[in-house]
């Protein structure tokens, strides 16, 4: 498959995969990485994303919660397991509910972003989720010879506690929404 001229410079270490469909989302996000040392690399569908993550070093892979094509976050995920270094990714979503937020943790996403996205708290996660990675991850190819992708987690992410349910929602697990 032909890459397209405007992916060579995902070479870049410091690279984000933006995955958005709507433009509103990638204008906020362009803003918000403006003055940043990040590059962000957008694609609007999780099949345009599957060419630059098995191609090129992606630090990490930010989301959309849902796409109108009708797949999801999970699509992405799942496109991720198959990567023998697949980057940290966060989610994105207008539910700003806590079975969401749980949800994302509990499958091995890194955190989940409310909409309408918050430059601070974007910058925030973004660069935790790479401390993250780089702490728990050998930088290792996308494919033989290219820069930069962690190694896959040794152990799943442990589910989520009722603290931190609570300190995400403001309710306790057991109340109902």
């Amino acid at each position: 498959m032909k890459i397209p001229w405007r992916h060579v410079n995902l070479i870049a270490r410091e690279t984000i995969l933006a995955i958005f469909p709507k433009s509103e989302d990638r204008s906020t996000i362009e803003r918000i990485f403006s003055d940043s040392h990040w590059h962000v690399e957008f694609v609007r569908t999780p099949l345009e994303a599957q060419t630059v993550l098995h191609t090129f070093a992606i630090r990490l892979l930010i989301c959309d919660d849902r796409f109108p094509d009708g797949s999801s976050w999970k699509d992405v995920f799942r496109e991720l397991q198959h990567m023998s270094s697949p980057p940290p990714m966060v989610v994105a979503g207008c539910r700003g509910d806590g079975a969401l937020w749980s949800e994302v943790l509990n499958l091995g996403g890194y955190d989940l972003l409310m909409k309408p996205l918050d430059a601070n708290e974007v910058l925030r996660t973004v660069n935790l989720a790479c401390e993250f990675g780089a702490r728990h991850h050998e930088p290792t190819g996308a494919h033989e010879g290219s820069p930069g992708l962690p190694d896959p987690p040794t152990t799943p992410m442990p589910p989520v506690t009722s603290h931190q349910h609570r300190e995400f929602t403001g309710h306790d697990s057991h109340e109902k929404f």
